[in-house]
């Protein structure tokens, strides 16, 4: 969840209120995160924000988890 809130709740706060995850959401979201981040590279969007190895597999971990 901290990668998710460091990196990922910066912009979603200020572009798309209604996408800010918590852990109450993720059951909802957790699939779509996956797919956006690691299937098809989409997330997170622009240069100024990108994941570490070390955050990318704290993430994806984390989501696999959730399955």
């Amino acid at each position: 969840m901290e990668v998710l809130e460091s990196k990922c709740n910066v912009c979603h706060a200020r572009r798309n209120p209604s996408r800010v995850f918590t852990e109450e959401n993720m059951d909802a979201y957790g699939s779509s995160i996956y797919e956006q981040v690691f299937v098809r590279k989409r997330m997170p969007r622009g240069s100024s924000i990108r994941l570490s190895e070390q955050e990318s597999n704290a993430l994806k971990n984390w989501l696999n988890t959730l399955k």
